[in-house]
């Protein structure tokens, strides 16, 4: 195929998208609380949206600060994050943030939904939002603090991610981190940021993609205890007690369409039918737990879990250990009686644990 024929197909379906998002959706944000789906890539942040997104008139916003899915209009008013991902942001940049948010709650900025007309998950009225996003850890506690909506918190296991990620030819996101003052004095603490320099330094592409792994989810790891009445799912355990969590989820975010909840949850995901392996895919039509969460053990020599692992150790996020099935916590719902804040403090920046202690990485 041309490059222009190519240019053409890609420029006629965006345009496809924006015409069905502005002509056809009417949102108008409702009393209940948005969701906000944070992980990494290839956690499975898809597959959560879509099972959320089967609830009529929740309409999936689909990584509201990625660049590279950014549309034209989009672009005129979405914050320049370093490298696409939100770590650090001046009291002006947060500004900036909120206004572009405000626009897609208030209807009037359409953002990554869902366009086709026959899915389950395409509303042409909607009045909540569900916000998938894989580049915005270090801003979930912003919003949190700002909006006061709902945060579940997405973990896979690092080797089979960086796996997907490293087969499918993505780059290696360490230097919005690494570049970044307030992420390093934060998080990367005890020789942590020497320790990264030195994986990167290393020829085992897999090890830095463990890395980013770890660089993209400590912050979200950590908060998980400062913030108790944040969801909290690995993908493991997602699959394994599919229905059980989707049960406790229609119950405490209020999401009256249980049965259509559960029939989204066994379909594969967008992301898993442009990006996954056929065998992959086959496995999860077939329902075949093993297959769809430990296959990758097939091509991973045990002295290499052990090494690649060991980088997870040394960022003390504890939820999975070499040669264990299963994570450690898996699923927490959020505490009941946690009040939610409903505004932002005053003088607001991008939050994040005032210091990283084992107690503060480990989720209660």
């Amino acid at each position: 195929m041309s490059f222009l024929k190519e240019a053409l197909i890609f420029e006629l379906r965006d345009l496809a998208k924006v015409a069905i998002w502005y002509g056809l959706n009417r949102h108008r944000q409702g009393q209940k609380k948005n969701i906000w789906i944070f992980g990494s890539r290839r956690s499975g942040t898809t597959m959560i949206a879509q099972v959320f997104g089967a609830n009529k008139g929740l309409k999936i916003c689909d990584q509201p600060f990625a660049l590279s899915t950014s549309t034209a209009l989009q672009m005129r008013y979405l914050f320049k994050f370093n490298n696409g991902h939100a770590v650090d942001m001046t009291d002006e940049e947060l500004s900036l943030c909120f206004e572009y948010v405000n626009l897609i709650r208030d209807g009037k900025l359409h953002i990554g939904e869902p366009w086709r007309l026959w899915a389950s998950n395409f509303h042409f009225r909607s009045n909540r939002l569900v916000f998938k996003e894989t580049n915005g850890a270090c801003i979930a506690p912003t919003v949190y603090h700002h909006y006061g909506d709902d945060i579940i918190v997405l973990l896979r296991h690092p080797i089979p991610q960086s796996i997907s990620c490293l087969r499918n030819g993505w780059e290696l996101n360490y230097r919005p981190f690494l570049g970044s003052k307030w992420y390093v004095e934060t998080y990367l603490g005890d020789g942590l940021e020497s320790f990264c320099h030195d994986v990167i330094r290393a020829d085992s592409r897999l090890d830095k993609f463990v890395l980013v792994w770890c660089l993209e989810n400590r912050p979200l790891f950590a908060n998980l205890s400062e913030y108790t009445n944040w969801g909290f799912v690995t993908y493991e355990r997602f699959v394994q007690d599919a229905s059980d969590i989707i049960r406790t989820w229609a119950r405490v975010y209020d999401l009256p369409q249980l049965e259509a909840m559960l029939r989204a949850a066994k379909q594969p995901s967008v992301s898993t039918r442009k990006l996954s392996t056929s065998a992959a895919k086959a496995a999860i039509r077939q329902s075949n737990v093993e297959d769809v969460l430990f296959s990758w053990r097939t091509h991973i020599a045990a002295e290499d879990e052990r090494r690649l692992m060991a980088i997870v150790e040394r960022f003390q996020i504890d939820e999975y250990k070499a040669f264990d099935s299963m994570s450690r916590l898996g699923f927490r719902a959020p505490q009941a009686g946690v009040s939610r804040p409903s505004a932002a403090p005053e003088g607001l920046t991008t939050c994040g644990p005032a210091e990283i202690s084992p107690s503060l990485l480990r989720p209660n």
